[in-house]
């Protein structure tokens, strides 16, 4: 992206985009900075995705059933599972 002047009032383009990575950022780690308790070893997945849904404020739930049934969250927690649990 390009960094041009931006019109009055307006943030210019890189900084827009700055602005918009801090923001998903810091949502993703809210919502997700409890997911290590919810690794577990004895459960089938090696992640308990029920209780960690459940755990979420209400208004969030919906949201997190979808994103945990996601192939990236999938991945994101099966790399952390076997890290958390000294597996390779």
């Amino acid at each position: 992206l390009k960094n041009y002047d931006a019109p009055a009032g307006e943030l210019p383009p890189l900084e827009k985009r700055q602005r918009l990575l801090e923001a998903f950022l810091t949502f993703f780690v809210e919502i997700l900075s409890d997911y290590r308790a919810f690794i577990v070893p004895t459960h089938e997945d090696g992640f308990d995705k029920a209780a960690f849904v459940a755990a979420a404020p209400p208004a969030l739930r919906d949201f997190l059933r979808t994103l945990t049934g996601t192939q990236l969250f999938e991945r994101f927690i099966v790399e952390r599972a076997r890290k958390q649990l000294g597996q390779q």
